[in-house]
């Protein structure tokens, strides 16, 4: 149950939800969606409020990412695609350009998946067709939750990474719900991080890790305090390239983190 969640997220920000598992995270997620309503309170899109509005043509303008896709399992990956779009009365060449555009961005042969089924396609493919559905009719408005969840560590990274790069995502807003701490600082212009319903802090990933307003704050962010170090220094890469190599000890460790801070 929710208390007295109170957030805005203007546009064009990825804001993460991070705490753990029935902190509240995806709750939070399907009240902006109109998929639950607020015992109290109010939920606005574009300044009106859900409950005045058509929910069906409002979800048409939130894409919606899921763990392992969420892909209706009788449709093909074109199919799957197309959804929305044909939802929308595009006409079939406009639905295709838009299919083959969004696959080939991410790193998809659109000829060789047009046909295929999801259970054909490996988790990475899977949440990589996931996202062109949810980014296929170009809504505005990017809801994800847990989306890389359910991918073993290196398909998750590598995922991750074409996420960032992919020139779709640069003007929508997102709102994206995580427990992982160094996906939610690697992803997110502004983290809420939540538990038992409410939101402990909220600010950009250096206010967490700088200025925790309270104990749980700064021991969530213990165990990965090191990296997130690295990271805002822009030194995690040079790391993960030494201890790759071999070349990783505590003494360079610390001599980084001093001359990035």
């Amino acid at each position: 149950m929710l208390k007295g969640i109170s957030l805005e997220v203007p546009q064009g920000e990825t804001l993460v939800l991070l705490g753990l598992s029935g902190s509240g995270k995806t709750t939070t997620l399907k009240l902006i969606n109109g998929l639950e309503k607020p015992d109290q309170g109010l939920v606005f899109f574009e300044e009106q409020a859900l409950a005045q509005s058509d929910l069906l043509s409002l979800r048409r303008k939130m894409g919606y990412v899921i763990q392992e896709g969420g892909l209706f399992p009788h449709y093909t990956v074109f199919e799957n695609v197309a959804l929305v779009p044909r939802l929308l009365k595009w006409d079939e060449e406009r639905i295709k350009n838009r299919y083959r555009l969004l696959l080939e961005k991410l790193q998809l042969n659109p000829e060789e998946y047009y046909h295929q089924y999801p259970d054909q396609l490996s988790g990475g493919q899977q949440q990589r067709i996931g996202l062109a559905r949810a980014l296929a009719a170009n809504p505005p408005v990017l809801l994800m939750d847990e989306p890389f969840g359910a991918l073993d560590p290196i398909t998750r990274a590598s995922v991750r990474q074409e996420f960032l790069k992919l020139d779709e995502l640069r003007e929508k807003t997102i709102v994206l719900v995580t427990h992982d701490v160094q996906e939610a600082f690697e992803l997110g212009d502004r983290i809420a991080l939540m538990d038992e319903g409410r939101i402990v802090q909220i600010g950009k990933p250096a206010e967490l890790l700088d200025q925790p307003v309270n104990d749980f704050v700064q021991s969530f962010m213990a165990k990965d305090h090191w990296w997130l170090r690295l990271k805002e220094a822009g030194l995690d890469r040079v790391m993960e390239e030494a201890f790759h190599a071999g070349n990783f000890n505590v003494e360079d460790l610390k001599s980084l983190i001093q001359r990035g801070s």
